[in-house]
């Protein structure tokens, strides 16, 4: 699985005047797209429902220089959501990329899981409950969307990166267990852009990024 390497080279401005509207943006992953499309030109409209992380990632985007409005939204609301649209419209003056990094969340504890949320798992094969307002599509959906040519940009993880972009992000790890590569060699041909979210070297201190 390749990219070229120009696609990895940081400081290219490939959103230039663009808007990106993007979800849970407070903390983790979503920060870090944030803060990426941001350096890249963006202009970003930040939604989550942590006022406080939210408001950390802006002056963060701010202080580097970068442009970002934010509005604190629930995305299990519909009307929130098309009023976190209908403000982004107005102050932005349209949409160019959209992000949906706000993922389901899981309440219970594993002894609280019901027979029936078993039947329901993340990418990680974890039991997962849908709260109120939750939802979901299927993994046939998702690999239309992916295969499709639908996705602009996708972040994962890695175990390594080369120069030249090529990238290692899978292993079983147990030979007794069946394979569980899962998406990640789609996203990786599918997407258009590519973000790796890793750690520089592994525990024993072995670089990550490779020639």
């Amino acid at each position: 699985m390749g990219r070229e390497a120009s696609d990895t080279i940081r400081g290219v401005r490939r959103y230039d005047n663009k808007v990106a509207l993007l979800t849970g943006v407070a903390s983790g992953i979503g920060r870090a797209t944030a803060q990426r499309l941001a350096s890249e030109g963006a202009c970003i409209f930040g939604l989550d429902i942590d006022e406080q992380g939210l408001a950390a990632t802006k002056a963060q985007i701010l202080a580097d220089g970068g442009q970002m409005f934010s509005r604190v939204t629930d995305v299990r609301s519909v009307d929130e959501c098309r009023g976190a649209v209908e403000a982004c419209v107005d102050a932005c003056g349209g949409i160019d990329v959209l992000g949906n990094i706000a993922g389901i969340a899981n309440q219970r504890h594993v002894h609280q899981v019901t027979e029936e949320d078993w039947d329901l798992i993340n990418a990680g094969k974890k039991p997962v409950t849908l709260v109120e307002g939750g939802s979901y599509f299927h993994h046939t959906d998702s690999f239309a969307m992916v295969r499709g040519g639908h996705l602009d940009l996708c972040v994962l993880g890695a175990y390594q990166v080369s120069a030249a972009g090529d990238l290692a992000n899978w292993s079983t790890g147990d030979e007794s267990r069946l394979p569980a590569i899962g998406g990640a060699m789609d996203l990786a041909m599918g997407s258009r852009g590519i973000y790796v979210m890793m750690e520089l070297c592994t525990r024993q201190g072995a670089p990550k990024i490779l020639d």
